[in-house]
């Protein structure tokens, strides 16, 4: 078994591609309708970085300031998210530039002041492993945050997450990128075999912001030969629901019954949405949601409804 990364606060890192206390063993059997909490693209300094010479912007305590804020109203819930995840790019500074740890050393802070029942999973956007991943990359983010792909159970409910860099950029990672794409294959041939609820994909990169067969776009969605690929595999499996970050704005789209979520950001914003995050109920076989901002974040989540 691989070395566990360092935890903070109610941190899980995935060991093995695994998290653990979140195993089918223990998890496999739908009981009752729940909730989790999507966050993403928080990067800490990107502000910063918009507004040059904006002393009150430099830095990024704006970034911290949005984190908290976050905290408090995940900690304020009731009932609590059955878990959190972060979909990417936790600090804007790329491996090796000068901010990095300091941009990540923040975010820890920040979320470890979540309540110890509320589980906080992480996988890496493009800002966490490089546009261009390269082994040391990958093995500098493994190191600090666990695994940068893997799967979990969660109430009858398989969740797999990809890590999207390999599949959008991999040409200085062929061999990783062998070994996660077999590794997805075989996770969507286990939900099958399971007779799992439903089998929701979290990552970073859309396949697509608003049609399956939109052109290629150089940044904002995943190449359309790995795309049409991937998805023909993903609804063959019974996938109805991928949600994503990277986009910085609100935007979906459908492919037949898979529904494509993409999910504006914690931090700075590229369009006229507000900052904040994403609250998904799972009712069975149906899956509902909304974007919620900061400071309008319902504190009181009613499961008997959907969204």
């Amino acid at each position: 078994m691989a070395d566990s990364p360092p935890r903070f606060g109610s941190f899980v890192p995935s060991v093995d591609k695994q998290l653990g206390g979140f195993e089918y063993a223990n998890n496999g059997e739908w009981k009752e309708p729940f909730y989790f909490v999507q966050v993403t693209d928080i990067q800490y300094g990107m502000m910063g970085t918009m507004v040059g010479g904006n002393e009150s912007k430099r830095g990024w305590s704006w970034e911290i300031d949005n984190s908290n804020k976050c905290v408090e109203a995940l900690n304020r819930m009731v009932p609590k998210p059955k878990f959190v995840i972060v979909t990417g790019d936790i600090a804007n500074d790329l491996p090796g530039q000068p901010d990095r740890e300091n941009q990540e050393c923040d975010f820890r802070l920040a979320f470890s002041k979540l309540v110890p029942s509320i589980p906080l999973f992480c996988i890496p956007g493009n800002h966490d492993i490089g546009n261009t991943p390269t082994p040391e990359t990958v093995d500098r983010y493994k190191a600090n945050f666990g695994d940068d792909y893997f799967s979990f159970w969660c109430g009858g409910v398989k969740f797999i997450s990809p890590n999207t860099q390999y599949i959008k950029d991999p040409s200085k990672v062929a061999t990783l990128k062998e070994d996660h794409d077999r590794w997805l294959e075989e996770e969507l041939a286990d939900s099958r075999a399971k007779g799992c609820k439903q089998i929701i994909l979290l990552q970073h990169i859309p396949w697509f912001l608003k049609t399956p067969d939109e052109p290629d776009d150089r940044y904002f969605n995943i190449p359309i030969e790995e795309r049409a690929k991937w998805l023909k595999l993903f609804k063959e499996s019974g996938v109805r629901y991928v949600f994503s970050g990277h986009y910085h704005r609100e935007s979906s789209g459908r492919d037949g019954d898979l529904e494509m979520t993409v999910t504006s950001a914690l931090g700075a914003q590229l369009g006229s949405d507000e900052c904040g995050f994403r609250i998904i109920k799972v009712h069975g076989d149906q899956v509902t949601h909304r974007y919620v901002s900061c400071d309008d974040a319902p504190l009181d989540i009613d499961l008997s409804v959907p969204f």
